[in-house]
């Protein structure tokens, strides 16, 4: 799982916008694949350092598992 940057549609304007997303990576057969779990849009406000950590926390709650460490409120609020 990892946090990517993209860009998405192109405004009126003809700009484009970056954005960031929250990815999953698995195999399919032979294949890479790459699933979204969170699209937090262009406006993510979790700093670089704490990706790791919203990694984790959206990895506990996919599997079902409570968080043997509480996350901080802002990751966990963008964990959710």
């Amino acid at each position: 799982m990892f946090i990517g940057r993209t860009t998405t549609g192109a405004a009126s304007d003809g700009s484009r916008h970056p954005t960031r997303r929250l990815v999953e990576t698995f195999r399919v057969g032979g294949e890479v694949r790459q699933r979204t779990l969170l699209n937090p849009g262009r406006h993510f406000s979790v700093s670089r350092e704490d990706w790791p950590a919203l990694c984790r926390r959206v990895e506990e709650l996919t599997a079902g598992q409570c968080a043997l460490v509480p996350a901080a409120p802002e990751i966990e609020a963008e964990a959710a």
